[in-house]
């Protein structure tokens, strides 16, 4: 795909628009796949896979959890199916680990992020995508939410010394996603009289007016010192300088086991 191709699959198929908060996300997955142009990326929680097209240049590597994604979500597609705390791959042998939004779907993050490091070739980056003000989701496995200083806690216990935070979105559109969220979540519990239902209909439709209006004054995309974003978008580098990868005609099925632990 050129990148015209891509930002319409981006906007449209996957229908993320291009609000500030899309173009953080699409900013960060193009940084992403130019670190890894020729490489070997590692999809961690990849579920459908929809970011792939982003990495045509790459041995796109797709991981998924047996019962979170496999059971849960139906996953079928996958080239290693694993818990991410034990990542069946030798040493130093992946170019960059992406994951988006799967941090909060990993009972032990801390560990993953040990793994990643451990996978990483030296040079080799984790670009990591992770909610910070967002709804449970994809239960039963949703276990944390983080803050800009958790995720540096966890990129600098791993062993890596160089990395950055982001956030992807302004408080304002932080705000008015979580007041939207709960109104229509609430609402949708009230077991009213046919009028209440209309009267709340037409408040919800106010309020979506009114959100509007605030949205237009006040929102003007994510500062570096925003504190309360939807998500934190971030990337962690091992020390060294990364090498070329030498992988031939290999499809994923044979990298993986080419480099499979014990090899």
């Amino acid at each position: 795909m050129t990148h015209e191709e891509l930002e319409n699959y981006f906007r449209n198929k996957l229908g993320w628009g291009w609000g500030y908060q899309a173009r953080e996300v699409f900013g960060f997955l193009c940084e992403a796949s130019e670190a890894c142009k020729g490489g070997v990326i590692l999809d961690a929680g990849a579920g459908h896979q929809r970011y792939k097209p982003f990495f045509q240049d790459c041995l796109y590597i797709a991981q998924e959890h047996p019962e979170a994604g496999k059971q849960n979500k139906g996953i079928k597609e996958y080239d290693i199916l694993c818990d991410v705390r034990s990542i069946p791959l030798r040493n130093e042998c992946i170019d960059i680990i992406l994951s988006t939004v799967s941090f909060e779907h990993m009972e032990y993050p801390q560990e993953f992020v040990n793994e990643a490091f451990r996978v990483l070739k030296p040079g080799g980056s984790l670009w990591l995508q992770a909610p910070c003000v967002y709804n449970e989701h994809e239960v039963p496995y949703d276990f944390q939410r983080v803050t800009r200083y958790g995720l540096m806690r966890h990129f600098r216990h791993a062993g890596f010394n160089s990395y950055w935070v982001k956030p992807n979105s302004s408080s304002t559109e932080t705000g008015i996603f979580a007041l939207k969220f709960g109104i229509q979540e609430d609402s949708r519990r009230l077991n009213a009289a046919i009028y209440v239902k209309i009267i709340t209909k037409v408040l919800l439709k106010l309020t979506d007016c009114y959100l509007r209006i605030l949205k237009k004054v006040f929102d003007r995309g994510p500062f570096e010192d925003t504190t309360m974003p939807i998500c934190w978008i971030s990337c962690a580098t091992k020390t060294g300088k990364l090498a070329p990868t030498n992988r031939g005609n290999m499809d994923a099925k044979e990298f993986v086991k080419t480099n499979a632990l014990g090899q």
